[in-house]
């Protein structure tokens, strides 16, 4: 083998060992045997005997929440919170949930909210959604609900949502270490009238998946070996 062809091949393995791994799944919740040591917490103006909050069904192995109406004008907010999921590798992290949504077109809607390494959990805003997003810009019935005006919803049916079908929405929560902490929020919003159909909202799963870095040290390898090869070319040349 000539030279020039030994160091190509070199700097092509040693490339394709510093390229980041295939993304691995860090964490997943099927909720098939369990809630998953999921919570919920609600809160609502006057109470109202139709509340019906985020709650775990054995039977179908989902989080479901019914929605509110009638109570006061604050209307009713229930928030399943995920248990504590502890990030093992370090990369760029990916949430996916599969779900079905039927809230009150044009009044009702779900956010998602994210806490990381217990800070205050914070609004997953439509631009970090890689798929099935928000679908609707601030819903009339949640104006009382001020840190949710103008905020983007799930709202109305999702796709499928009559004929039992469920879609899975992907969020990029960004680059995470390993020793990280994440919880997931899903929030669910009602005014005081009418809701969706039932359920308003329900999650069968849930995972992060993550792409590992790619090593420091072998990073620095293949950047010298495409540089030893650039330069025997140009010897050649």
């Amino acid at each position: 083998m000539a030279k020039n062809n030994k160091l190509s091949w070199f700097a092509g393995c040693v490339l394709a060992t510093a390229l980041p791994a295939s993304a691995a799944t860090i964490y997943e919740e099927d909720f098939t045997s369990s809630d998953g040591g999921y919570t919920v917490e609600n809160t609502q103006g006057a109470p109202s005997a139709s509340f019906s909050p985020w709650g775990y069904d054995s039977g179908s192995g989902t989080w479901q929440a019914d929605g509110a109406e009638g109570g006061d004008s604050s209307g009713a907010t229930s928030i399943l919170i995920s248990s504590l999921i502890s990030v093992t590798s370090s990369g760029e992290t990916i949430l996916s949930f599969t779900h079905r949504y039927s809230f009150e077109e044009g009044w009702d809607g779900g956010v998602l909210e994210v806490s990381i390494n217990g800070a205050t959990p914070t609004y997953v805003t439509l631009a970090s959604f890689l798929t099935n997003g928000y679908n609707l810009n601030d819903p009339e019935g949640l104006f009382t609900i001020s840190e949710y005006m103008d905020a983007d919803v799930f709202n109305g049916d999702s796709d499928g949502y009559s004929s039992g079908e469920y879609i899975t929405s992907t969020v990029d929560l960004g680059d995470l270490t390993s020793g990280d902490t994440v919880e997931i929020r899903w929030v669910a919003l009602w005014d005081n009238f009418a809701t969706g159909t039932v359920p308003n909202w329900e999650i069968t799963s849930v995972s992060l998946t993550q792409v590992p870095e790619p090593s420091v040290g072998l990073l620095g390898m293949a950047a010298g070996a495409s540089a030893l090869v650039g330069r025997r070319r140009r010897k050649l040349a």
